[in-house]
């Protein structure tokens, strides 16, 4: 019964990313971002790539499997980080735009 409550409390809400380590926290075994109730997103380290899945149990997204290389996610982590600051500048400014 613990594990089922263990298992209901980790569940992720739509727009909740979870991460999974071991190593004491030190190795990034999974990132997990939940787009929808029924569409997820695994962000996977494998060696000196990163596995990038988009799964969704009611329809077939095999096709949606692929994996990004280091030059690659640099530029999604720096767009992400930018596209961070753009949002921390409009709400500074009180804009939404």
């Amino acid at each position: 019964m613990a594990s089922r409550l263990s298992i209901e409390n980790d569940r992720l809400k739509v727009g909740q990313v979870k991460r999974v380590t071991s190593n004491n926290g030190n190795k990034i075994d999974s990132i997990t971002l939940l787009l929808n109730e029924s569409v997820e997103v695994l962000f996977a380290p494998n060696g000196n790539i990163l596995e990038f899945t988009v799964s969704n149990p009611n329809i077939d997204m095999s096709n949606l499997d692929c994996t990004i290389d280091k030059e690659t996610l640099r530029d999604l982590v720096i767009s992400f980080k930018d596209a961070y600051n753009q949002i921390i500048a409009n709400e500074s400014e009180g804009t939404n735009s």
